[in-house]
Order: C-alpha cells, then sequence, then structure tokens
C-alpha cells in the first residue's frame, strides 16, 4: 500500500470514528441532556479515550458539539448539527411536497409528513383536508409520539430498548384508547414492523384516526407520513388509503434516493 492509499485509509477511518461518536451523542441525548463524559462515548465506541477526546475536540471546532456550558458537564449534540439538519428537512420537503399532493389530492384527507423530536412528533409539512368533516391538526395539545400512526411508525424504526429509553416508564394518555403500558406499545411496534402500517384509532383525539408509513432516507433519519380521517369513514375508507399511502411512501424513497446518486 503505498502513502496515498495509507492517508486516504486514515481519512476515511476518522470520519467513520467521528461518525460513531455522533452516534452515540444523539442516542444518550434522548435520554438525558448534560451530555455524556470521554469515558462514556469511548466505552460506546469502541475507542481508546485519548483517540475519543482528539475527535470531540475537532468536531467541537466545526460546532458539530459542545462541551459543557449551561446545559451541564460533558459532550452534547452541537448546534452546527442543527444547521445541517434543518438545511436536510428543506430537501425532504421540497423532495416529498409533489408526492403528499398526489395523495392529497387522490384522497381530500389530511396528510403529513413528521419527523420526531424527543418524545413528540414534528410536523415538517401539512396538507388539512378540504372535506366539511375533516380531521384539523390540533395546536392546543402534547403530539406524544406513541398516540399518534406517524408516531409508531417513527419509533418502529428504533430498538425495543431504544424505545423505552426515549419514552421512560409511563406512557401519559391523551384519550381513553391511548396505550398506556410499554409492553402493549412494543407488540403493536413490532406489528407495524411487520406489516409497515402503524395505527391510531382515536388514541390522540376522540373521532379522529389516522394510519402512517415510516420512510426510508439514505441520511438515517427517519421520517414518516400520515393520513388522519373522521372515524365514522376510517375503516371503510382503509383499503384506498393504504394503497395511495403506499405509492406516496414509494415515491418519496424514490425521490430522496435519486437526490443523494451520482451525476454523470
Amino acid at each position: 500500500m503505498n502513502t496515498r492509499q495509507e492517508d486516504d485509509r486514515s481519512f476515511i477511518q476518522s470520519i467513520a470514528r467521528a461518525a460513531a461518536v455522533l452516534r452515540a451523542l444523539g442516542r444518550a441525548q434522548q435520554g438525558m441532556s448534560q451530555g455524556m463524559s470521554l469515558g462514556a462515548i469511548a466505552a460506546v465506541v469502541g475507542l481508546p479515550r485519548s483517540t475519543v477526546q482528539r475527535l470531540v475536540q475537532a468536531l467541537q471546532h466545526e460546532r458539530l458539539v459542545e462541551v459543557g456550558g449551561p446545559a451541564g458537564p460533558g459532550v452534547r449534540l452541537g448546534p452546527g448539527l442543527a444547521e445541517l439538519a434543518g438545511a436536510i428537512r428543506v430537501d425532504v420537503v421540497r423532495l416529498a411536497r409533489p408526492h403528499l399532493q398526489r395523495l392529497f389530492d387522490a384522497l381530500r384527507e389530511t396528510v403529513d409528513i413528521s419527523q420526531a423530536s424527543g418524545r413528540e412528533v414534528q410536523f415538517l409539512e401539512q396538507l388539512v383536508s378540504d372535506r366539511e368533516l375533516r380531521a384539523v391538526p390540533r395546536k392546543d395539545a402534547s403530539l406524544s409520539l406513541h398516540c399518534m400512526a406517524n408516531g409508531k411508525a417513527l419509533l418502529a424504526a428504533m430498538s425495543d430498548a431504544e424505545v423505552e429509553r426515549l419514552m421512560g416508564p409511563t406512557l401519559t394518555a391523551a384519550t381513553a384508547r391511548s396505550i398506556t403500558v410499554m409492553s402493549v406499545l412494543l407488540d403493536e411496534l413490532a406489528e407495524v414492523r411487520r406489516s409497515g402500517f402503524a395505527y391510531d384509532r382515536e388514541e390522540l383525539s376522540d373521532g379522529i384516526c389516522a394510519i402512517g408509513v415510516g420512510i426510508t432516507a439514505a441520511s438515517g433519519q427517519p421520517y414518516a407520513v400520515s393520513v388522519a380521517v373522521p372515524a365514522q369513514r376510517f375503516d371503510p375508507a382503509l383499503p384506498a388509503i393504504r394503497a395511495a399511502l403506499l405509492a406516496c411512501k414509494v415515491g418519496i424513497e424514490t425521490a430522496l434516493r435519486a437526490a443523494l446518486a451520482p451525476c454523470g
């Protein structure tokens, strides 16, 4: 192996190690705010503490991590990542919009694309039904992942251990139909992974049901698309909704892959 090949290999290895550190911080930050110690990071990623310290210093210089500060000691993800995530979000919404519009045109029901923000759903784009009886997004409620179809689709992209760590021991009910027992939620998420569909049967709002699917992005960031429908017409419309939702999912994922494909 010549010197250039050795340099290339070392460069690739450094990027992979930095990515492992960022992923470890991301997983840990879902369950705590004070950050991780260098020793804890080293144990998770399987690297010497001195190597982790050098990586953290380089990432800190690029504002991709923060060390210490008002939020407490330890290493945390930095504001530079939020700026990159914002750029990714804009691109995903732009690419997804025509497919969401086709989904809306086919069903005339409320549709959305979302991602997780801590324990809650964060809507990135919504098209609200123009029917007289319709599902209207709530602005006054906690949009907990476990009470929503899109939220369950997002949780299904995680392992059971990650779900338990993120959601904690207590699942708060939004309605009488909300899931409040972790084992029940995990069983439902296993079914979501098997079938590809997640459901909210009046678990967030009385009288409103929804169905959602996960979106696989090459970036690794999970997204979900869902359709919200008044409960009285939900079940009769499910075959048509499932078909349209799957077509939307395929369209968005194809657009995301094409956007990342090399030119030429």
